[in-house]
């Protein structure tokens, strides 16, 4: 039996949720520099999100009598500002349409309304992964699958290699909501 190194524990897994998504074609290659930018936003990203989750999943539960009151009044308060600045961010920012995704460690399917982008297509894929964060994962990749179900299409693309070497925080990412998915689903088998 082979065990998955804790390095790659997203790696089989989905991360899927109704968010908001658009997408731009990409005409000419993204050169080093640019491509550059875009990873480190990305890393910035991911990194806002689990420090995002860790805010708003991890309560404490049994070591309740651990934290002081006062902790957790400032906690409640920093969480309800956070909210607040998200929404006027939110607002400003006229977020798309959201919309079911899935996305892997090495793509992402969403369904798409409008107008869609070609098979082999490169483009850039904004995906908005945390409500309380209005600036978006941007995935730079290939479009290789259509598929029509009604009025929508699913549409696949699979990252360009070069443009995730935040790979693992993306796996984490994907890994975190399994958990949270699980301990969900157990604490509703207890009811």
């Amino acid at each position: 039996m082979e065990i998955e190194s804790p390095e790659h524990l997203g790696k089989n897994l989905s991360f899927e949720d109704y968010i908001p998504v658009a997408w731009r074609c990409v005409e000419d290659p993204i050169d080093d520099a640019r491509l550059e930018h875009l990873i480190h936003g990305n890393e910035e990203v991911l990194q806002s999100v689990a420090t995002l989750e860790k805010l708003h999943f991890e309560s404490p539960d049994d070591d309740a009598e651990n934290y002081s009151s006062e902790l957790t009044q400032l906690d409640l308060k920093l969480n309800m500002l956070l909210d607040l600045v998200s929404e006027l961010l939110r607002e400003q920012r006229k977020l798309p349409e959201s919309v079911p995704v899935n996305i892997t460690s090495d793509s992402v399917q969403w369904l798409c309304k409008q107008t869609l982008p070609e098979i082999n297509q490169m483009i850039i894929l904004e995906v908005f992964l945390h409500h309380r964060l209005p600036k978006p994962l941007l995935i730079y990749g290939q479009v290789v699958e259509h598929e029509k179900t009604q009025d929508k299409t699913k549409v696949m693309i699979k990252f360009e290699l070069s443009s995730v070497p935040n790979r693992d925080l993306l796996e984490k990412m994907i890994f975190r909501q399994h958990r949270r998915k699980v301990a969900q689903s157990k604490r509703h088998d207890t009811w």
